[in-house]
């Protein structure tokens, strides 16, 4: 049987924070959330690592359900292959070729792709770190499809918008997956089979690209993620 909304589970007591929740996906993953009792990274990387401490001592409860899910995309593939997240110089600008291209259809979609390759990659590295440190959290990372949402739309020509509407998800239909993997009683069941991973629609594990998959370039976006929090001023995180 599908997985619907009316498969979430009944989250009364439970504390959900989603970023992003004041339009699009993320508006109607809370509007879900709110609906079944539950109250609803600067970027991941900050808002999690801050996080951290509560998430971990939390998951030390009998009977918690610590998961920490990130939206990404199969867009990832935009990625340049020139892009290996090396430096921080990569973090800046991971899809111009030269400044006078930024704005360009093109270096927009490889700005895009870039982003959500680093959310996989922090995915993987969160929960290898996780691991590691036997906590008992689950990070999980998903694609929630081709969905007509007003960002997603935005980077197409508007000529193609109409047509593209028409084959496109629905809002509603587009934040299934991240509201399984933020409430299924499937990953409470068995987290061990859903650390790390990456779905591609409701309990439907996927494998992304090879460049996602790669520890070391994982470990490196990290390690180039803390060194620019670091040029920031912000290193005080634990």
């Amino acid at each position: 049987m599908a997985w619907t909304e009316a498969s979430i589970p009944d989250l009364t007591g439970k504390v959900i924070l989603v970023t992003g929740g004041n339009s699009g996906l993320g508006f109607e993953t809370v509007k879900q959330l709110a609906l079944h009792g539950a109250k609803v990274h600067v970027g991941h990387f900050v808002l999690t690592k801050s996080l951290l401490p509560l998430l971990k001592a939390t998951a030390k409860v009998p009977g918690s359900d610590v998961r920490i899910v990130t939206v990404s995309s199969v867009a990832e593939k935009f990625t340049p292959k020139s892009n290996n997240f090396t430096s921080i110089k990569d973090l800046k600008d991971p899809g111009a070729a030269n400044p006078n291209d930024y704005a360009s259809r093109k270096a927009t979609f490889k700005r895009y792709g870039a982003s959500k390759l680093a959310n996989i990659l922090f995915t993987k590295e969160l929960q290898n770190k996780l691991t590691q440190e036997d906590a008992n959290i689950t990070a999980i990372t998903l694609n929630p499809g081709a969905v007509s949402t007003e960002g997603g739309m935005g980077i197409f020509p508007d000529v193609l918008k109409p047509v593209l509407k028409l084959v496109m998800k629905s809002v509603a239909k587009g934040a299934l997956t991240q509201l399984f993997c933020a409430t299924a009683v499937e990953v409470a069941k068995n987290p061990d089979r859903y650390k790390g991973q990456f779905l591609n629609g409701p309990d439907k594990i996927d494998q992304p690209s090879d460049k996602a998959r790669n520890r070391e370039l994982a470990r490196s976006l990290w390690r180039i993620t803390e060194e620019a929090l670091a040029e920031a001023g912000i290193s005080s995180l634990p």
